[in-house]
């Protein structure tokens, strides 16, 4: 007697559904939940809410369909085609299980403990499904997750709210009296901080900041400048806005139509890049710059980290390119910034000393980490490498005070960068005639994330430098403002008359009378900002030169940290050395004849490797490094693994010479300290 058709074809289609509804479970139900806490994710691509739910369907469609085509040929082409589809049911449910116990646990600190549960639920359920045949009904039950994941998402206030109409621009109050119609150059650098900048006098260090120092020189410098808020996507609309963010608001035109490029649309001609806003009109927008169009590859990968570490125990998600520092190109941090070098000098090339009242503006998101740049604007690290990454927690980093210096050190290399930039932006402008005639301002959305380091406050601190047409003449400004009122300062240099905001009478700091907001926007709300702490920047500039030097002596910046700078700039052979081949030493770059080639755009000016300690009983251990017979650099170390550490330091760029250079690494005799230790290298 033969089964009714129906209950033939239920039993073929419900291991399907069961697999659909697996993957909709444990891959698309966390991963869609994370991204409805972030929209911005949505808004930084230019994403509609439509968008969003054909993102949200091919999850469910899309993911499991690789794994219901293997079972289905298994079932009609596998040599056991009666047993292998039930063992890869099996299979597939007990891995689903494990996924779904690691990220119950994912906020646990024993990454051991969390893979031992996660086994252990493997098991316990692959026992239990072939023991209980209402274990399998049960996952059937859980079908209908295939509708309720996606839809709990789509009706999420936050995706919703990406449906949002833009406003037309004819209700936009945008028609201001003008006095002036001077060309206006703004830009808003990202992680910059004004005490990266300083002197001890809270002016720009002339010798390390040159070019930054000689647009001082013909502007106002405001060393007392804060940001309203800690992150890009809610300090910039500020900037841009006059208007304090607000809970919900997301960084796009939709919401936020009266801002900077509406109010000047019709006085000005607009070129605008905006690296992660979405504020300025595209019909308004004269950049040539296409948007870039979505790739399907670059989005998965994107996705794809992201669910690995909303998975993964916390140690080993630790391994992984980090997802928290931008919204997109997780997999090649190197290659994002590099990217946002290339626009700013492409933006550069827009402009034009003929053009019509022209507002050109810039928010490059630099030198925001990863920080792999030399002043010179070459690279130090062809890629970046994971012993780059700070190791251990957050606490053990801020206790090192080598580990500080050399993260600081990184920063302030690649903010040496930004100095060139604005050298030839400045360049740029005198080539076209435009310098003298046009106002250009100069700030940054936020300060550096100085918590690794001590100094959580300096995210608050930002540079702001106004140059007034045909100024001519510095100026020092060390009143307290705030980049949320740039805006109403700016329409007080074009004549216009100050406006309010929805709650607050928006006010220019160029005008007498001036009180700065007294309100931070942290964790979604306002806090109270104490314009006492503009007085704790100066702890950390004091660090800086205490560290860092003012400058006087460049090699000073590359030199910091290492443990024995009574050995600088010695010969290794006016020592006394011995061999030690119980230890060995590897360099990362090779070595120790290492090429260098000026017209590259890469300098190896960041050296760092290993010591195997096998057989060596002796305390372990502080470096030297020679470059080309001269001691250049000295150095600590830290443990690696079983008998093996890790070390690493700059050079200065200057001390390489065209072709190769020999650079040797000696270990300093923990019971002479005047003796070096030549090691093995290992090639």
């Amino acid at each position: 007697m033969t089964r009714p058709p129906d209950r033939a074809l239920w039993q073929r289609l419900e291991p399907t559904l069961r697999l659909y509804t697996l993957s909709a479970l444990v891959v698309a139900h966390p991963l869609l939940a994370l991204l409805a806490k972030y929209p911005e994710f949505f808004v930084v691509r230019g994403w509609s809410a439509g968008k969003t739910w054909l993102l949200a369907a091919a999850l469910i469609v899309m993911v499991p369909f690789p794994l219901v085509l293997l079972r289905t040929a298994l079932a009609r082409w596998g040599p056991n085609r009666h047993n292998l589809p039930a063992g890869f049911d099996l299979a597939v449910v007990t891995a689903a299980t494990s996924v779904w116990v690691l990220q119950l646990l994912h906020g646990w600190r024993s990454d051991y403990l969390v893979a031992a549960l996660a086994i252990l639920g493997a098991v316990v359920m692959g026992w239990s499904i072939r023991r209980f045949d209402h274990v399998r009904s049960f996952l059937t039950f859980l079908s209908p997750a295939l509708l309720v994941v996606p839809l709990v998402f789509m009706l999420d206030p936050r995706i919703t709210r990406l449906g949002k109409t833009t406003p037309d621009l004819a209700t936009v109050p945008a028609t201001l009296e003008l006095t002036t119609d001077a060309p206006i150059f703004f830009l808003v650098f990202d992680a910059l901080s004004a005490t990266a900048l300083m002197d001890e006098n809270q002016l720009i260090n002339r010798r390390r900041y040159p070019h930054l120092a000689a647009l001082a020189d013909d502007a106002t410098w405001f060393p007392n400048t804060s940001s309203v808020a800690r992150w890009t996507l809610e300090a910039v609309p500020a900037i841009l806005t006059g208007n304090f963010p607000e809970p919900g608001k997301l960084s796009r035109l939709a919401d936020h139509p009266r801002n900077l490029f509406t109010l000047l649309g019709s006085n000005y001609r607009i070129v605008a890049d905006e690296a992660s806003t979405k504020l300025c009109p595209p019909q308004l927008n004269v950049y040539p710059r296409p948007e870039p169009s979505d790739s399907l590859p670059a989005l998965v990968s994107d996705l794809g980290l992201v669910y690995l570490h909303r998975t993964l125990p916390r140690g080993y998600a630790r391994r992984l390119p980090r997802v928290d520092q931008a919204w997109g190109n997780f997999i090649d941090p190197k290659g994002r910034v590099d990217s946002e070098v290339d626009r700013f000098y492409r933006f550069l090339d827009t402009f034009q000393s003929d053009a019509e009242p022209t507002l050109h503006f810039l928010h490059v998101v630099f030198p925001h980490m990863p920080y792999q740049y030399l002043p010179s604007g070459k690279l130090f690290r062809t890629e970046v490498s994971k012993y780059l990454r700070p190791l251990g927690s957050l606490e053990d980093r801020r206790s090192s005070e080598e580990t500080r210096i050399f993260l600081y050190k990184r920063y302030l290399l690649q903010a040496g960068l930004v100095d060139k930039m604005v050298g030839d932006l400045v360049a740029r402008l005198q080539e076209l005639n435009l310098y003298n005639r046009s106002t250009v301002i100069l700030t940054a959305d936020h300060g550096g994330r100085m918590a690794a380091i001590n100094y959580l406050d300096d995210i608050f601190f930002v540079p702001l430098l106004i140059k007034r047409p045909h100024q001519g003449h510095g100026e020092v400004d060390r009143q307290p403002v705030s980049t949320l009122d740039l805006l109403p300062s700016l329409f007080d240099l074009l004549g216009a008359e100050p406006m309010n905001s929805a709650d607050r009478l928006q006010r220019s700091f160029l005008s007498p009378g001036y009180q700065p907001p007294l309100q931070l926007y942290q964790n979604k709300q306002r806090v109270p900002f104490d314009l006492g702490l503009h007085t704790s920047k100066l702890d950390l500039v004091a660090w800086k030169l205490e560290h860092f030097g003012n400058g006087e002596d460049p090699r000073s910046l590359y030199r910091a940290g290492g443990p024995r700078p009574d050995l600088l700039d010695l010969r290794p052979e006016d020592l006394d050395l011995r061999d030690e081949p119980r230890l060995r030493v590897t360099l990362d770059l090779g070595g120790p004849s290492i090429p260098y080639d000026p017209t590259s755009s890469f300098a190896p000016a960041l050296i760092s490797g290993s010591s195997s300690l096998d057989g060596y009983d002796q305390p372990c251990c502080e470096f030297a490094l020679s470059v080309n017979g001269t001691i250049e650099a000295t150095m600590s170390s830290r443990p690696d693994g079983p008998n093996t550490v890790r070390f690493r330091c700059t050079i200065p760029e200057s001390t390489l010479r065209a072709g190769p250079n020999d650079i040797r690494v000696w270990v300093v005799d923990p019971n002479n300290p005047q003796r070096l230790l030549r090691p093995n290298t290992e090639k």
